[in-house]
């Protein structure tokens, strides 16, 4: 997919913590890194008397990324409340079963033999045991491996946008507000259905191109290059299936149900990260918020 992306409870709890679903856009795309100052995108909704400055976020990280522009620190501590996709910080793991494939199901059994072979070529690469993987659905496992190459080229969850201002908030005693919950997360992505094997198939095609499109990605994030970001939109070798799930229901759906909670919060000084590419587009959060009576601004963000 060139643009999309312990026995057990704990990887799958680390998997979720460390990548949300815009984390799947991370994975093999390709364009051209943008090389400015940092000037990531950052916007400002208002609507009567609420404010919602909206910072287009990655959800991985290197600490050469901060400490974060003047004007984006400035807007944050004229907030009250910090917005996210959802709880990183949660531990629950009665989700667990949605990962696990039913009893007396093989993953050897499920996959082409050229796929499984592919999967245990990949495996030895990334050095994970093949036998973490046998348990689990091939949505699951594409997360374990996406998270495993993040993980060896040098970025980690902990130093995503999100996380940093999840800290910062509970440092500083904010209060946060969750557009969803983390079960409601993996429910789509258990929901899949068969095309999760499409999944797993683009994601073993491109796991190698990781550790070199990563800091591209950075680099376009950085830049607010929205053009590159919304590149990841456009996948020619992923099956009509799959892109039509990514774009409906993991970006588009959600955009949707997020405005509708955005215009109903009784707090009027709020700021938001999300993922970066649930910003553009004729369904992103800019058009949608613009469409329901919000004056959209584009911030000029200062160097440091």
């Amino acid at each position: 997919m060139k643009n999309f992306w312990r026995h057990y409870s704990n990887v799958l709890t680390e998997v979720i913590k460390g990548l949300s679903i815009s984390s799947l856009c991370l994975l093999g795309f390709h364009f051209q890194p943008a090389y400015a100052d940092s000037n990531p995108d950052f916007w400002l909704a208002e609507k009567g008397q609420q404010k919602i400055w909206i910072l287009g976020s990655i959800h991985v990280g290197t600490e050469s990324m901060y400490p974060l522009p003047a004007s984006i620190t400035d807007a944050w501590k004229q907030s009250n409340q910090l917005i996210l996709e959802t709880d990183i910080s949660d531990t629950d793991n009665s989700w667990m079963h949605l990962a696990m494939l039913p009893i007396g199901t093989s993953l050897s059994n499920m996959m082409p033999f050229d796929e499984y072979q592919r999967l245990k070529k990949v495996s030895q690469t990334l050095q994970v045991p093949m036998n973490q993987f046998e348990q689990f659905q091939p949505w699951f496992i594409a997360l374990m491996l996406q998270q495993e190459a993040i993980r060896q080229s040098g970025y980690k969850s902990s130093l995503g946008i999100d996380h940093h201002f999840l800290g910062q908030a509970k440092h500083q005693q904010k209060q946060t507000y969750y557009l969803e919950m983390p079960t409601q997360q993996i429910e789509f992505l258990a929901n899949m259905g068969k095309i999760q094997t499409d999944f797993l198939e683009a994601t073993l095609k491109q796991i190698d191109q990781v550790g070199t499109d990563l800091p591209s990605l950075v680099k376009a994030w950085e830049s607010g290059d929205k053009n590159a970001i919304e590149q990841l939109l456009d996948d020619d070798e992923s099956s009509e299936d799959l892109k039509n799930y990514l774009r409906n229901t993991l970006l588009f759906q959600r955009n949707q149900n997020w405005v509708t909670q955005l215009m109903q919060l009784n707090e009027k000084r709020n700021f938001m990260v999300v993922g970066a590419m649930h910003l553009y587009g004729e369904k992103g959060l800019i058009r949608l918020l613009k469409e329901n009576g919000y004056q959209m601004t584009h911030l000029h963000v200062s160097t440091n």
